[in-house]
This record gives structure tokens, sequence and C-alpha cells, in this order.
């Protein structure tokens, strides 16, 4: 006696298999996802003030560590005579001369 292959369609399909297409498909969406959330991301760092980067990454305060402050920094840059802010050679953007942050290094 022949036997005939019948071939499956969608709905006769074993619960396996799209159980195993489903967890395929979504691991495909999961890895093209990850560029558009992580451009989404970048962009939301490139609109905030660009100082604010390296005054995260070394924990800059407006107030002095105990007696550790700014103006008794090595990197610290006084302001001009009329200024009001110094400069840093390591933080961007203007710091003031009571501040700190974990690159201090006392002069």
């Amino acid at each position: 006696m022949k036997v005939e292959k019948h071939e499956l369609n969608d709905a006769e399909m074993p619960v396996d298999n799209t159980k195993r297409a489903l967890f395929k498909h979504g691991l495909q969406l999961a890895l093209m996802s990850i560029p558009i959330v992580t451009a989404l991301n970048s962009r939301n760092v490139l609109a905030d003030d660009e100082s604010d980067v390296t005054k995260i990454t070394f924990h800059y305060q407006d107030h002095p560590n105990g007696s550790m402050r700014c103006a008794q920094c090595v990197y610290y840059v006084p302001p001009a005579p009329n200024g009001l802010t110094g400069v840093c050679r390591i933080i961007d953007g203007d710091v003031i001369a009571n501040g700190w942050c974990t690159a201090y290094r006392p002069a």
C-alpha cells in the first residue's frame, strides 16, 4: 500500500513550529530595533548641553567636597578679572572656584 504525502497548510502546522517561528521573528525584531534605540538615545545626549557630559562623568558639583575645591586644583584656570566663572582643563564649560569633581588634583 502506497502512502500519499500530504502538505500541511498554515492552520495544520504543528504548535512547535508556530512557537519557533514566533520566537525567530521576535528575536529578529528585537535585533533590528537595537540601532533605532541607540540612535534615539544618542540624539538625546547630543541635544543636551555638551558640557553636561563631562560634568556628569566627573560628578561635578557647584560646592566644595570638604576642603577640596576647584580653585585649589591643578586643572583650574581662574576667570578673567571681570569674569565670574573659571575654566577647567578636564571639565567642559564654565566651573566655579568653589566647585569640585572627581578629576580634582591638588595644586
